[in-house]
């Protein structure tokens, strides 16, 4: 039998470690009856996961973003164990009921004082969401929280500022912590004549280059472009995304996690090297699941520019 010392042990347990470091994770989207849901577990870096066991109570899956439906309204304990290549294992839960809060804006004029009026709808289908909050623009509205019966839905009237810009409600169960709704509406600009709006500036005249997302790979992994080229991202595997390590700025982008078939564009405006990875399989800096874009000049050293943006006009005098 071979002899190992304590530091060749400490060594080799500390290898076994190494190799098995692994953590589930997982999201989910609107917790209706049928709901997705998104694999976001990580391993290190040549240990990929091999197979994702999911326990929805009442039924199981082994897809990696399996879309389960529920038999009826209730609260459900869902359970996700991943397996990787070395046999590292790891299991998260957590306990969803469904609860959904479906919500409408009706956008308004603008008034004497340069504000538009708001109507908000929310209605509870199921009646499981109890008291709800409601913000705008992260601003908790006054009666919050307020009484919601799938009979009784909640209608709120207010009034925003005119500024021609996106705001957002966001509607949040005080009951049931995984209910809530994200609404988005555009208002009116009531102090501008004449004014622009969407304006957006891309060098283009460039071709199209194909990178594959596959299961814990990109394809190729380091490509070079020129500025006004098109990356077109492409999913043959499934439940990953293609996100910049620039976090700002027009050559940021995120897909977020998306599955098989599916297809994100990217246009690069500045030249040097931009870097992306995977959110659930990578990091920024190159680590684990990622790619390298390198971006260069026109040989002609000039741009082609394609300029878009959109005109409105409040008052028939601008």
């Amino acid at each position: 039998m071979k002899n190992l010392t304590l530091a060749s042990i400490l060594i080799l347990t500390g290898q076994f470690l190494l190799a098995q470091d692994c953590t589930a994770a997982f999201s989910f989207g609107e917790t209706d009856i049928t709901v997705d849901f998104f694999d976001e577990s990580t391993s290190q870096a040549g240990d990929p996961i091999v197979s994702w066991d999911w326990d929805f109570e009442v039924g199981t899956s082994t897809e990696q973003n399996p879309t389960f439906t529920f038999p009826a309204p209730d609260r459900y304990d869902v359970c996700l164990t991943i397996t990787t290549q070395s046999g590292c294992t790891n299991t998260a839960c957590t306990e969803i009921e469904t609860c959904t809060l479906p919500t409408t804006v009706t956008v308004g004029d603008c008034d004497a004082n340069n504000e538009v009026p708001i109507t908000i709808n929310i209605s509870d289908p199921y009646d499981a969401a109890g008291d709800i909050n409601v913000s705008i623009d992260g601003v908790l509205v006054a009666g919050s929280p307020f009484r919601i019966r799938d009979d009784e839905p909640v209608v709120i009237n207010t009034t925003v500022p005119g500024d021609g810009l996106q705001h957002v409600v966001v509607v949040s169960s005080e009951d049931v912590g995984t209910c809530s709704s994200t609404t988005y509406f555009t208002v009116p600009d009531c102090t501008s004549d004449c004014f622009l709006s969407s304006l957006s500036i891309q060098a283009s005249g460039g071709i199209t280059h194909t990178v594959d997302v596959g299961d814990d790979f990109f394809s190729p992994d380091n490509l070079t472009i020129t500025v006004g080229d098109l990356v077109d991202f492409v999913w043959i595997g499934d439940g990953h995304s293609t996100t910049s390590d620039a976090t700002s700025g027009p050559d940021s982008w995120n897909s977020g996690v998306i599955g098989f078939g599916s297809n994100f564009e990217v246009n690069i405006t500045n030249p040097g090297v931009h870097r992306y990875y995977c959110i659930p399989h990578g990091g920024p800096g190159g680590v684990g699941m990622s790619g390298v874009l390198v971006a260069n000049c026109p040989p002609s050293g000039q741009f082609e520019l394609t300029i878009t943006f959109n005109t409105s006009v409040a008052n028939p005098a601008g």
